[in-house]
């Protein structure tokens, strides 16, 4: 889950946790009455191993909507702990 605080208008960002991997927002102007659930048209990756995927959603200076998010991968890398 995410919150942005954008001028007085909140963002509230989450990762549906099941194999669908939506990710879906709501936003508030005086946090007590909400927009309705609207879904973001890149999923961030499905629940794989007990393990979510993360993302991170800003909006940028030319005013442009930007996300980022790290799937989870389903083979072992090699690294210490990894199967």
């Amino acid at each position: 889950m995410q919150a942005l605080n954008l001028d007085g208008t909140i963002h509230l960002f989450w990762s549906r946790s099941d194999t669908s991997g939506q990710l879906q927002y709501i936003t508030s102007g005086n946090l007590s009455s909400w927009s309705a659930r609207a879904t973001v048209r890149q999923a961030v990756g499905p629940v794989a191993g007990n393990t979510l995927p993360h993302f991170d959603v800003t909006l940028l200076a030319s005013g442009t909507w930007a996300m980022t998010w790290l799937n989870v991968s389903a083979i072992g890398n090699g690294l210490p702990g990894s199967a």
